[in-house]
């Protein structure tokens, strides 16, 4: 006997072990931030209405009381950043890579931090462990192009400051090509998901 059940409260019924362990991680994320969640969503609120001194207090906090926590470091270094507190976001952004390595924000701002600072040896570096995790992307051939040019050049603070904006542009826009995909891919889940047939036993009472 065939029968069909629809998806209740956003879990279906029948899913795939991939579907399973995707659930999985959004809940163990819920998990981990725990507690922090309302601090670091007012914390993500400031950022984004550009009260970045506010943001930085926010997630300040969080580190202080959990050091561990990677996406309040990343927060706090690019809310220093915005502030251009170049070495407060050098520092929360080396913590963050250090505990993370293969995450991209901690990485990218690390380099920009560096850069904006003067330091050409750490923000080539920090920007070439940012380019390693995205290969044969058009923000990699800036990036590689940016750390060709830093050992050798003297650049002014304004021209450090033109290199980091186009490179946070650049992977601005590679970010919203990684979100689009992953838009569709939610959809495209979210359509085999809303009906799954389940083949039951006969004897089954269900």
């Amino acid at each position: 006997m065939v029968q069909r059940h629809r998806r209740h409260d956003g879990v279906a019924q029948g899913g795939s072990p991939g579907a399973a362990r995707d659930l999985a991680r959004v809940l163990a994320l819920v998990l981990l931030l725990g507690g922090c969640a309302t601090a670091y969503g007012e914390g993500v609120s400031a950022y984004r209405q550009g009260r970045y001194a506010e943001a930085a207090e926010r997630f300040e906090a969080i580190v202080a009381e959990h050091p561990e926590r990677v996406e309040a470091l990343v927060g706090l270094g690019v809310s220093r950043y915005r502030l251009g507190d170049w070495n407060g976001a050098a520092a929360a952004l080396g913590d963050a890579a250090a505990l993370q390595p293969a995450h991209p924000g901690a990485r990218l701002y690390l380099g920009l931090a560096h850069l904006q600072r003067g330091d050409a040896p750490l923000a080539a570096e920090a920007l070439g462990a940012y380019r390693s995790l995205l290969p044969g992307t058009r923000v990699a051939g800036l990036v590689d192009h940016a750390v060709r040019l830093l050992p050798s050049a003297s650049l002014s603070p304004e021209e450090r400051a033109f290199v980091a904006s186009s490179l946070e542009a650049a992977a601005a826009w590679q970010e919203e090509v990684v979100f689009l995909r992953e838009a569709l891919r939610l959809e495209e889940f979210r359509r085999l998901t809303d009906e799954r047939v389940i083949y039951v036993p006969r004897r089954c009472r269900c």
